[in-house]
């Protein structure tokens, strides 16, 4: 007489998932706007430190070119180079702005929210291996049984009621 053997699991709680919006790096500022200014920033800092060190002359004899060479080779002004980096700058202010517009914040909290997905996969398709066994021939429910013994999560698995 084959025993009359029940498996059962106690359903897990799932993770709540709960999105929110990420808090920005600098609180006055969103981050969407801090990526569009500051290479813009970085920028003018770096070529007002190297019109410093050419106004100033510090470390001349480490030029790639000497300055008479430099005056030979540049027709612009410093104006007019100027006023050609303030237009490119402000283009590309304007159209990273554009670009941002109406975009939302990035969210964060999306770890719970992951794990809630591959554990309502895992339990969607739980019971895909007792089909598996029956279309190989093995009777999943038998042998499911007959492993409860040794190992009851292997059983679970067989039987297709693990949670």
């Amino acid at each position: 007489m084959a025993a009359n053997i029940t498996l059962t699991t106690p359903t897990s709680t799932l993770p709540s998932c709960t999105l929110r919006p990420q808090e920005p790096l600098l609180p006055w500022v969103s981050d969407a706007i801090l990526a569009v200014i500051l290479p813009t920033i970085v920028y003018a800092v770096a070529g007002a430190f190297f019109q410093l060190l050419d106004s100033y002359e510090l470390f001349s004899n480490h030029r790639i070119h000497p300055s008479e060479d430099e005056l030979k080779r540049n027709h612009v002004t410093k104006r007019e180079c100027l006023m050609v980096v303030l237009r490119y700058h402000a283009m590309q202010i304007a159209i990273g702005l554009a670009l941002n517009y109406g975009a939302e914040p990035p969210m964060v909290g999306d770890e719970a929210c992951k794990i809630r997905e591959t554990a309502m996969m895992i339990r969607n398709y739980r019971n895909i291996i007792p089909y598996v066994l029956t279309i190989l021939g093995i009777d999943a429910r038998q042998l499911s049984i007959a492993t409860a013994g040794t190992s009851s999560k292997l059983a679970q698995v067989i039987g297709g009621s693990i949670a």
